[in-house]
């Protein structure tokens, strides 16, 4: 989902996945917060010295400590780019998106752009 934020508007390639990476990480927590994510919110809350039910939370507070989270806005994504950056994922990124944790669906891709704006 980054790689059309990165490409339109030369936003560095780290810094493009976490604009989207805490949205990313709250939808797989609603879709499936067992398995994977289960065990990785358990070490992430004992590094942080929180519950497992605050460790997102928690590591985006950390994360924005070091590095100011920027609406999609702020570099230049329209609302337009909602719905046609959806598009372009779907088509084009299939090789990253078939290997996502829960199925990224366009609605969902449509939603965490949206919520992001």
């Amino acid at each position: 989902m980054s790689f059309p934020l990165g490409g339109t508007y030369h936003v560095p390639h780290g810094e493009s996945n976490y604009a989207l990476f805490g949205k990313v990480l709250e939808l797989y927590d609603r879709v499936d917060p067992n398995g994977k994510l289960h065990t990785f919110k358990a070490l992430t809350a004992r590094i942080l010295g929180c519950e497992p039910s605050r460790a997102l939370d928690q590591l985006a507070v950390l994360l924005e400590k070091i590095l100011p989270l920027k609406p999609l806005h702020e570099y230049g994504f329209t609302k337009a780019d909602i719905e046609s950056f959806a598009d372009s994922v779907l088509l084009n990124q299939q090789r990253l998106v078939v290997n996502s944790y829960v199925p990224l669906t366009r609605d969902r891709i449509v939603q965490i752009y949206t919520e992001l704006f």
